[in-house]
């Protein structure tokens, strides 16, 4: 679900050309799912252990 959060806006930067301000909004939109999407891993890998923990 993230890519396609990720793809949409980075399709739009490219649609916009990135060096408008448009665009580069666009573009950092993108950068934060991938960030988010990476970053979720973690946050899963916590939860678990968390609820393992906790009983």
């Amino acid at each position: 679900m993230l890519t396609r959060w990720e793809r949409t806006p980075r399709d739009g930067a490219r649609s916009l050309g990135e060096g408008t301000p448009a665009g580069a909004r666009l573009r950092e939109t993108a950068e934060f799912f991938e960030f988010m999407q990476a970053e979720l891993v973690g946050v899963l890998d916590r939860w678990r252990e968390s609820r393992t923990t906790s009983g």
